[in-house]
């Protein structure tokens, strides 16, 4: 039995999101770590410190969506109701 808030690391793809959220996690500590040092003790900023912080935090923010939508929405009653249904067959040609 799972508990609440515990993430199904089962599936290949469930990982990789997982894995790929931490990566951007330690990118963008790395990438502001760095902007801030260059700026502030050399003198130098990059100039794509900051825009490049920002593209992986918001792609973290996709895949972290992504994720809770598999692990909160599917469980719910909300889905259950209004998940897409099947493709119905086309009538056959007489």
């Amino acid at each position: 039995m799972e508990e609440s808030g515990d993430i199904d690391r089962s599936s290949f793809v469930t990982r990789c999101i997982y894995y790929l959220s931490g990566l951007g996690l330690i990118a963008v500590t790395f990438v502001i770590f760095y902007a801030t040092v260059a700026r502030y003790f050399f003198n130098a900023p990059p100039f794509w410190g900051e825009e490049i912080a920002i593209l992986i935090f918001i792609w973290m923010g996709f895949l972290a969506a992504g994720m809770a939508i598999d692990k909160y929405l599917k469980d719910s009653a909300w889905w259950d109701s209004n998940a897409p249904k099947p493709a119905e067959a086309a009538p056959a040609a007489k």
